[in-house]
């Protein structure tokens, strides 16, 4: 078996990696010591990667596979928003899927999760899943002998992952559970070609609770304190994106934002305001865009108006979604579209001021991504 070696000049997709790994811990954190509330299982996958680019029909081939094991804890009540969504369970998942295409070969993976029932019976339970983490490919991209691969580029990417699904109670202890997963691979555009890859899979698996019958739900959390209405979100974003050949330049960029929130309730917030993008990396492209003249060179300045969610995880995290809609930009790239998509994570100081990860997309290609500071008013 071939073994793969991690140069050291992509010692920074490992770093880049743990950082969002080290937030999305975050989940997890509790503040006293939950119950014994230990699961563990395992699940299979089987489906299909989507070719939301026509160039990567020529690189799928077959159906990609999909095993992996998981351990998770069950949210017993010891927080207050343990409680308010009704104890969910926060869990480490570790597999690999062979994409069933020798250009990309397979993708091993690390995400942490969260899984939260939408009914439940004693039969069973809908329920919805969520993670962020960190994937690995085992044949990125290569100029000599793997140039087809325009999907992924690097070893270490992002991953997320959303799934719908039911779990059957087999006994008090063990369930059986399958659904739907949708699966993202991408390195936000750090490093070119990075068409990303997405798949659709069906999953079946086994979950074991060892202690199920013994577990104790608490509903005396405090509420924590929180304020309805409005506020004001300034926040600025640093980005870094790979622009020409690969192995080329990594141009900075900064992305301007001030949004308008209104809180509705302990989990969640609607907002809305402007964007405004500073990307170098696109003032390059226009500059070496062969079908511009030097006095037809257009703005490469971007502003737009944004409008999303933010689901409040916890006190202090919360998971923001957007989408955008241009209202200036005078250059369109062959990934552009005239809508952006954003998907986040938030950290939030006591006195307002918080970090955030995003990563900014045009449909299923990443734009690039957001590492941003703020502060809600």
């Amino acid at each position: 078996m071939k073994m793969y070696l991690i140069p050291w000049r992509r010692k920074e997709y490992l770093l880049i990696g743990l950082v969002f790994l080290s937030v999305t811990v975050s989940f997890g954190q509790p503040k006293e010591k939950d119950a014994k509330s230990i699961s563990f299982g395992i699940q299979s996958y089987y489906g299909f990667l989507l070719r939301h680019k026509p160039a990567l029909g020529a690189i799928i081939q077959g159906h990609p596979v999909g095993l992996e094991g998981y351990v998770e804890r069950i949210k017993t009540g010891q927080n207050y928003w343990e409680k308010v969504y009704r104890y969910p369970q926060v869990g480490l998942a570790f597999g690999g899927f062979n994409l069933g295409s020798p250009q990309i070969g397979h993708m091993f993976y690390l995400i942490h999760y969260l899984e939260k029932d939408l009914t439940k019976s004693p039969i069973g339970s809908f329920y919805f899943k969520i993670g962020y983490g960190l994937g690995y490919c085992t044949n990125p991209f290569n100029l000599e002998n793997n140039y087809q691969n325009i999907a992924i580029s690097s070893r270490f990417s992002f991953a997320m992952r959303g799934a719908l699904g039911y779990a059957f109670s087999l006994t008090k202890e063990i369930e059986l559970k399958s659904g739907v997963t949708i699966t993202h691979f991408s390195n936000g555009a750090f490093k070119v070609p990075n068409s990303g890859v997405n798949l659709i899979t069906a999953h079946l698996g086994l979950a074991f609770t060892p202690d199920a019958k013994r577990i104790v739900y608490r509903s005396d959390a405090p509420v924590p304190h929180f304020e309805k209405g409005w506020s004001m979100q300034l926040s600025g974003a640093f980005t870094l994106k790979e622009f020409g050949l690969p192995g080329g330049q990594k141009y900075p960029g900064f992305v301007v934002m001030a949004h308008a929130s209104r809180r509705l309730n302990y989990k969640s917030a609607l907002n809305i305001g402007l964007d405004g993008t500073y990307n170098t990396a696109l003032k390059e492209e226009i500059a070496t865009d062969p079908n511009l003249t030097s006095e037809r060179k257009p703005d490469f300045k971007r502003a737009a108006l944004a409008f999303g969610h933010e689901l409040y995880i916890s006190r202090r995290l919360s998971l923001l979604t957007q989408a955008g809609v241009y209202i200036y930009k005078k250059y369109t790239t062959r990934s552009d579209g005239p809508i952006y998509q954003r998907y986040g994570l938030r950290y939030y100081l006591p006195n307002g001021v918080f970090g955030a990860m995003s990563l900014k997309s045009h449909f299923g290609t990443a734009d690039f991504v957001e590492w941003t500071v703020g502060v809600s008013l």
